[in-house]
């Protein structure tokens, strides 16, 4: 590749940084939004669990993973590694999807291909001397989306000095590639028929504790980061963890928080509440980071929550412009890869009309803001001291 093309840009910049090369992808997309640059790591873990999702029984349940990593002893990448936003065939497929019921097909032109993300190339000295606790982020997507589809928004987040680990739904998700060459596909639907979301959700819950289970007994390695045998532990570079995820993954992870107390902080982005969330207790504090208007029946199951399952420190939020995909990387990807003109009522049904790059730095700020405040005790308070800042962020309770 031409060294031009890889040379430092703004982040302002960054966005409408894509050069058509041959044999290059055609946009590069630098995440970083926080101070320290962030590596990409993927790895598949296998659980002793019986898979509920899986097409056979007895199947054990298999989780593939994405590692983003902040390099904390540097505030500049020295080595650039420039990765595709997805794998070949997982884009291939990602094309054909409905995410939250929006067909993607008639945005003709819009190839996930086509995109390399600028991670900074794994470094042995990823953990600081001065950050002896480093706190763990665990993600989950929304129903029947990729972890790839969120990357740039969980990488920018990493980047303010968060390890934050991204798990696809087997089973769930439109196609999982595993290291060794094997593919997953989708066994749910949508409709009363076969699995769905009331059964995805249960099955969620528990990959939150798989994950942290793995990390605990160093089945899950984190690469550059020492575990200790308990997440907590002064001996070692585990420090708090929080769980969040977008829609079916936020609602999973207030269910996680509730049930594994290794879990301290909580984030919702734009999820709904279950009926079989009902009579759970939330201890501990819970972010509920919301569209402008959201879907018949997703406000009163917030309202629900907030009056009778938050039981800890509680904020909800709502961003003007968004609607529910408004969470994902997609509006992003559609503006790199200047499609907003062409499609633009596809594109404002995607992502609402809030400039995305816009969104990115308000999802950013919220959480970084809700997890410093929780994990590390900074006493961020959200958006409340720039407040003249943040016209567009509107606290609901």
């Amino acid at each position: 590749m031409q060294k031009s093309r890889h040379s430092p840009i703004t982040i302002a910049l960054a966005f409408f940084a894509g050069a058509l090369l041959p044999n290059a992808a055609a946009f590069s997309i630098q995440p970083q939004l926080g101070p320290y640059p962030v590596s990409v790591s993927n790895i598949a873990i296998q659980t002793s669990r019986d898979d509920a999702l899986a097409p056979q029984s007895g199947t054990k349940r298999r989780l593939m993973l994405s590692i983003l990593q902040p390099q904390m002893d540097t505030f500049a990448c020295h080595n650039s590694s420039y990765t595709p936003y997805m794998p070949a065939r997982t884009a291939s497929v990602m094309k054909t999807q409905e995410p939250a019921g929006i067909p993607l097909s008639p945005i003709a032109d819009l190839d996930f291909n086509a995109l390399e993300v600028e991670y900074c190339a794994l470094s042995s000295s990823l953990v600081s001397l001065a950050e002896p606790r480093l706190p763990i982020l665990l993600f989950q997507p929304g129903y029947q989306n990729s972890r790839f589809s969120y990357q740039l928004n969980l990488a920018s987040i990493a980047s303010s000095g968060y390890t934050v680990i991204s798990m696809d739904s087997t089973f769930e998700t439109p196609i999982i590639e595993f290291p060794d060459g094997s593919t997953v596909v989708n066994n749910t639907g949508i409709s009363e028929d076969g699995l769905g979301p009331n059964d995805s959700l249960p099955v969620r819950v528990a990959d939150y504790s798989s994950v942290i289970d793995a990390l605990e007994n160093g089945e899950l390695q984190v690469p550059g980061l020492e575990l200790s045998s308990k997440s907590t532990g002064e001996e070692g570079k585990i420090g708090g963890i929080g769980v969040f995820g977008h829609s079916i993954g936020g609602a999973a992870a207030l269910s996680a928080a509730s049930s594994d107390p290794r879990i301290a902080a909580a984030i919702d982005w734009d999820g709904q509440i279950f009926s079989s969330q009902i009579n759970i207790s939330i201890p501990v504090p819970a972010f509920l980071f919301g569209r402008e208007t959201p879907l018949p029946g997703h406000v009163e199951g917030w309202e629900f929550a907030w009056d009778n399952l938050l039981k800890g420190e509680k904020v909800w939020v709502a961003v003007n412009g968004t609607q529910h995909l408004s969470f994902t990387d997609l509006p992003i990807v559609l503006d790199v890869e200047g499609l907003r003109k062409e499609y633009r009522e596809n594109v404002e049904a995607v992502g609402g009309v809030i400039a995305p790059e816009r969104q990115r730095e308000i999802l950013w700020r919220g959480s970084v803001g809700w997890f410093d405040s929780v994990l590390k005790g900074t006493g961020e308070d959200l958006f409340h001291n720039r407040i003249n800042d943040y016209p567009d962020v509107r606290f609901v309770k």
